[in-house]
């Protein structure tokens, strides 16, 4: 069908297209969807150290290549990065954009706790951060010992960024705050009450930086919400996808 709609599902650090396996079969009934691999993430693995806008040379060419239009680009977390980047540097009616869905994304900063200074330090000091475990310990010991401590200081998604470490601190490094009034399609925000990873106040500050935006929070549910409630998520968004032309 011509005005058929396409849904672009960006997943988030750490995880493949597979994750969002239930959200897309149920949006499916509806639209033509797409959950790519990122580079550097489920069969699409790499040892390149990339930059954030690798990741958007990555979505135009997926889109051209794959001669998509009616494009609802859906972002998690740092899918939503990917997006915000992209609408801020392509033309959206170009490219066939008629709306975004952002979902738990970090795009705003904000001020660093004691546990996110220290990661941070972490991350540039590498490998000297941990050069205090005794030589004696086995390799396995000290990969338990490196979990325990980016775990209690917040850092988990640099741990799990492992040979992509360099490419997460790019990633990260990047402030777009600056570029959600460059977002001109309709936006809708969806948050979960009980996120921790990016807290609720993210969202309420992306809403009033996006003009064209609306905001849900969805109680008792955290910055998984997408592909850990699949059904409750799908139903926020499908009236927003339905008014969109």
């Amino acid at each position: 069908m011509e005005d058929e709609k396409t849904i672009i599902i960006l997943h988030g650090w750490g995880l493949n297209a597979d994750k969002y396996n239930g959200l897309a079969k149920i949006l499916a009934l509806k639209y033509k969807v797409f959950t790519p691999d990122l580079p550097g993430f489920g069969k699409n693995l790499t040892d390149k150290e990339l930059y954030l806008m690798d990741y958007v040379n990555f979505l135009k060419d997926f889109i051209k290549d794959k001669k998509l239009k009616n494009i609802i680009l859906l972002g998690h977390s740092f899918g939503g990065r990917i997006i915000a980047k992209f609408l801020s540097i392509c033309n959206a009616k170009e490219y066939g954009i008629k709306g975004v869905i952002l979902t738990g994304t970090p795009l705003t900063q904000r001020k660093l706790s004691l546990r996110k200074i220290i990661g941070a330090l972490m991350a540039k000091m590498g490998k000297n951060v941990l050069g205090i475990l005794p030589k004696s310990m086995s390799q396995g010991s000290q990969d338990f010992f490196r979990k325990i401590v980016y775990t209690i200081i917040g850092e988990w998604d640099y741990y799990k960024a492992n040979k992509m470490r360099k490419t997460f601190t790019h990633i990260v490094s990047e402030n777009l705050e600056t570029y959600l009034d460059k977002i001109k399609v309709p936006t809708l925000i969806v948050w979960g009450e009980n996120d921790t990873i990016t807290p609720i106040s993210i969202g309420i500050k992306i809403q009033k930086l996006i003009a064209n935006s609306k905001l849900i929070i969805i109680g008792n549910e955290t910055h998984k919400l997408p592909y850990a409630n699949p059904q409750i998520f799908s139903q926020k968004i499908i009236p927003f996808i339905d008014k969109l032309n």
